[in-house]
């Protein structure tokens, strides 16, 4: 139960820098400027399936934090493209460089689409198993299919507006 990793041209694959890291980086594939207070959305080339039983989590890096650039979202079972939102929250520009690494995917284990019956009998290797599910990433030519596919930001019940201010690029 891997996570999987596909990767759109010009997208870069996400890592954990050391074996214990929690989170997997996602790099920009290409450089950035963001205007104080101002927030960017940047398509990160990259698409993710983490494996049942997991959401993934987008936070900051600690390095972006400390600049005041912040994100988060969440994934789950979403498979088309990371679109990563940050939002600088300083009186400065902030700027970032193709490669940079300013926000990472922490896959979180949560039970979703497990059932009693999938749990039950399964021993200790199957909670092994589930808890060491993420360790591994699967770099594929075509994530699988979800129910969720690539529909999202909002997909599953818009509650807000966005503003016209709030650039795609």
């Amino acid at each position: 139960m891997p996570v999987y990793c596909e990767l759109m041209e010009g997208g870069i694959e996400p890592k954990k820098n050391h074996m214990g890291d929690g989170g997997y980086d996602i790099f920009l594939p290409h450089d950035i400027v963001i205007e104080p207070w101002k927030s960017l959305k940047v398509y990160s080339k990259v698409k993710i399936l983490v494996p049942i039983g997991y959401t993934g989590l987008m936070r900051p890096r600690s390095s972006a934090y400390s600049d005041d650039i912040n994100t988060n979202g969440t994934i789950d079972h979403y498979t088309g493209e990371i679109k990563l939102k940050f939002a600088n929250l300083s009186d400065k520009i902030f700027k970032a460089e193709r490669g940079d690494a300013l926000s990472q995917m922490i896959p979180a284990f949560t039970c979703a689409g497990l059932d009693e019956n999938s749990l039950k009998d399964k021993g200790i290797e199957f909670l092994i198993n589930i808890l060491t599910a993420t360790q591994l990433l699967v770099r594929v030519d075509k994530l699988p299919e979800t129910d969720r596919g690539d529909k999202g930001f909002g997909s599953s019940g818009n509650t807000g507006t966005v503003s016209a201010e709030d650039g795609d690029k």
